[in-house]
């Protein structure tokens, strides 16, 4: 029982006591518990909730360590006398066989919804507290495991924080590109450093998303309006028509609403969010610029390619949910090649290969 009591007991106990003393220092002597309670993502990290995830999967694999635990929780005095969650962080599951989907909610509910909310204000009111409390949470979202010294072939495709691993693996459950939360983070910066009354301007990130599609799925719409004269009278006359090909951008031409602007202005700023974060947070003295050049927002050549690549998925994303509407509203379907078009269609003077691939109609 030692080891669950050392635990659950002082969870701080896990973290830099340097830094908790800080911290405390800087908050009026605040409690941990208080701490906890109102900055919840700084007194958590990956290898606690690794370590604890390896506790609860013995306790899955062993009844007589989960029979243990299970005891544990009903000592008062081991508990002392504590609610059922004890001293536990509240993005730590009790027991194996509670769903992640809870934890996920209440990061959510803690810490990823202060994005929209904040997005919602005005960037003119956001004094220094809000800056830094924003700050914090958007590289819990977006922060990578830095590169080891020495390492020459190293990718940035793993999580550094607990929040984004649990955001991850619930997303890939149900079926959600995993980039999704990167999107959703630059559209609500892009929203924060634009005046209200623009048309994707939307508090729910999938309803800029749905609008996203009818625009698209217009442009489809007139594109094969132009092309069926063409396809009739070759099938008329007992030939093949020519095939049909177009691009994610040439779709964005049919558009008179002015919606195909901000697509791309959307495009830009998840190119771009670096400087969309030093915009918005600007700089903090209490943010690590190591954490910041280690997350989507750095500044160096490898963290560009890596907004390029999430510039990209989105752009497959939107398409690939086109074909499933079109084919559902229309039966009309779509594949993608491996071609491009001649012509370059350019965001931030780089050419992005998704919205130059081209798509071929299939009439069969």
């Amino acid at each position: 029982g030692r080891f669950f009591k050392t635990y659950i007991d002082d969870l701080s106990g896990f973290l830099d006591s340097a830094f908790v003393d800080r911290k405390r220092r800087s908050s009026d002597y605040l409690s941990v518990e208080k701490l906890v309670e109102i900055s919840p993502g700084e007194w958590i990290n990956r290898e606690m909730w690794i370590t604890w995830e390896w506790f609860l999967h013995l306790c899955s694999v062993f009844p007589e360590l989960d029979g243990i635990w299970e005891n544990i929780q009903k000592n008062k005095l081991l508990t002392q006398g504590l609610s059922k969650r004890f001293d536990l962080h509240k993005y730590l599951r009790i027991n194996h066989d509670e769903k992640s989907s809870t934890i996920y909610d209440e990061i959510y509910d803690a810490q990823f919804s202060l994005i929209q909310e904040f997005a919602n204000e005005k960037l003119s009111d956001f004094e220094r507290k809000k800056k830094m409390k924003l700050g914090h949470t958007l590289l819990d979202f977006t922060e990578f495991i830095p590169r080891p010294k020495r390492s020459k072939s190293f990718k940035f495709n793993q999580w550094q924080s607990l929040q984004r691993l649990i955001f991850s693996n619930s997303d890939e459950i149900a079926g959600v590109p995993q980039n999704f939360v990167d999107w959703e983070i630059c559209y609500h910066l892009w929203r924060l450093l634009n005046p209200r009354g623009i048309k994707l301007d939307n508090e729910k990130f999938i309803e800029s998303i749905n609008q996203i599609l009818e625009v698209l799925q217009f442009g489809l719409l007139k594109y094969i309006d132009q092309r069926l004269p063409e396809i009739e009278y070759a099938i008329s006359r007992g030939n093949d028509p020519e095939p049909s090909y177009f691009t994610f951008s040439d779709l964005l031409d049919y558009d008179d609403s002015g919606v195909k602007s901000e697509i791309k202005s959307i495009l830009q700023s998840i190119m771009t969010v670096n400087t969309s974060y030093n915009d918005v947070i600007g700089h903090q003295k209490g943010l690590k610029t190591a954490r910041i050049e280690n997350s989507i927002f750095g500044n160096g050549p490898e963290m560009e390619d890596v907004r390029t690549n999430i510039s990209g998925s989105f752009v497959n994303y939107l398409m690939s949910e086109l074909i499933i509407l079109q084919k559902k509203s229309h039966g009309v379907t779509f594949t993608k090649t491996n071609f491009f078009s001649d012509t370059k269609v350019r965001i931030n003077n780089k050419v992005l290969d998704e919205i130059n691939v081209l798509y071929e109609l299939d009439f069969k």
